[in-house]
């Protein structure tokens, strides 16, 4: 081959060469400067961070602009800050593809309910229509509740997840919720794994993770002291995962209540394993009001550990707190298919499993496998309590249940 004839095409070949090696340096740099743009950091919309001035305003500014941003997008709330919120709403309907919450500072509420004048006290920090929201980090949520608990007023919620759609949750703390502490309603597909939720034992109506309307919620590795239940399923709960949890104090991990007011409630496809109970006042818990409709079926607790619980298994159709008359109704929710399997440990009650059903409409196919609760007195024995329940157990079950088929 004559040289002349490839010198010609070796000039062009590295004349292209030269301008894609530019064109790719060029969008090398135009993607770096996007992932620059699409992070924003509250402070930079005006939070000043010292705990005393109200930052409300930046975090709903900091939030409009990242929520129309294309793309992937980061809200950051820094590190070595307090932030003092009010009652806000992040809505979302966004342009952003997915928006990552990055929680690394605190975020405290106003310290008197007063504050909250001419605003909502039922939400404090609300997500509302978000899709793909990733809220993480080390930072603390606190809602400074011992104000509201005091004087008997009620905020339902510190931190709500309303009608999202793939949603993840970690790594936070929550103290002292006004009311419920992680609030998850009209949802799907939420995972909550690795948050650490406290409040006293005796502050009202705290609980720790309390959902309704929502399905396929997966909640894991996490640790759950507070003043109600660590963990609430209401009507509209389906195909639920809760694994590996410490709870205690608190009330357990409860499906209810379900039914009051007459209202039609479902709860079905719930699957909850390995949970610690240390000092709590209800473990595996189910509790309806009379004169309810609906259904709980496809339940099961699994591998469950008590320490020292009042009430380690308990279904109750005749739920009726804090009423000094509670009428009797032929209604009920309908409970059927729920297994207890491998529960053990101790309880101060004399009563370790208590089934109180309806007459009207019984409990069916309960089944109570390999269980064994034993009084933490040990000069004391424990016994278990059934009425309008049908099942079965197995032979390793105590204390024995006498309504149930022995196999």
């Amino acid at each position: 081959m004559d040289p002349s004839t490839f010198l010609p095409s070796l000039q062009a070949f590295c004349v292209v060469l030269l301008i894609s090696i530019l064109n790719f340096s060029h969008c090398v740099a135009a993607s770096e400067t996007q992932i620059f743009h699409s992070s924003f950091d509250v402070v930079e919309f005006g939070a000043v961070g010292d705990g005393r001035t109200i930052d409300t305003t930046a975090f709903l500014k900091a939030w409009e602009v990242a929520c129309r941003t294309a793309g992937p997008v980061k809200l950051v709330i820094p590190y070595r800050r307090t932030f003092l919120l009010g009652p806000v709403y992040f809505n979302g309907n966004c342009r952003a593809h997915s928006i990552h919450v990055q929680i690394l500072g605190n975020i405290v509420a106003p310290a008197s309910p007063s504050s909250w004048a001419g605003q909502s006290t039922s939400h404090w920090l609300s997500f509302y229509q978000v899709q793909n929201l990733v809220i993480d980090g080390t930072g603390t949520i606190d809602g400074r509740g011992s104000a509201w608990w005091d004087c008997k007023r009620r905020s339902d919620q510190a931190l709500e997840i309303i009608n999202c759609r793939r949603v993840k949750l970690s790594g936070i703390t929550s103290l002292n919720s006004q009311g419920v502490h992680v609030k998850i309603v009209f949802s799907q597909y939420v995972t909550v794994s690795n948050i650490k939720i406290i409040a006293p034992e005796e502050s009202p109506n705290t609980d720790g993770i309390n959902m309704g309307a929502s399905q396929y919620v997966d909640i894991h590795d996490c640790n759950i002291q507070t003043g109600d239940d660590c963990i609430a399923m209401l009507g509209g709960s389906k195909f639920i995962n809760i694994s590996r949890i410490s709870c205690g104090p608190g009330h357990g991990v409860s499906i209810g209540s379900l039914g009051r007011y007459s209202d039609m409630d479902i709860v079905e496809h719930v699957y909850v394993t390995d949970v610690n109970f240390y000092g709590t006042t209800n473990g595996a818990r189910i509790k309806t009001w009379q004169g309810g409709n609906g259904l709980v079926t496809d339940v099961v607790f699994k591998n469950l550990f008590f320490w020292r619980a009042q009430n380690p298994i308990i279904i109750d159709q005749f739920y009726c707190p804090n009423q000094k008359s509670c009428p009797i109704y032929r209604e009920a929710v309908k409970i059927q298919g729920v297994s207890f399997i491998r529960a053990v440990g101790t309880t101060t009650s004399d009563v370790a499993i208590n089934l109180k059903c309806s007459d009207t409409v019984p409990c069916t196919d309960i089944v109570l496998k390999y269980v064994n609760l034993q009084a933490a007195d040990p000069h004391e024995k424990t016994k278990a309590y059934c009425s309008n329940t049908r099942g079965w157990s197995s032979s390793i079950v105590l204390p024995r249940v006498p309504c149930l088929y022995s196999l």
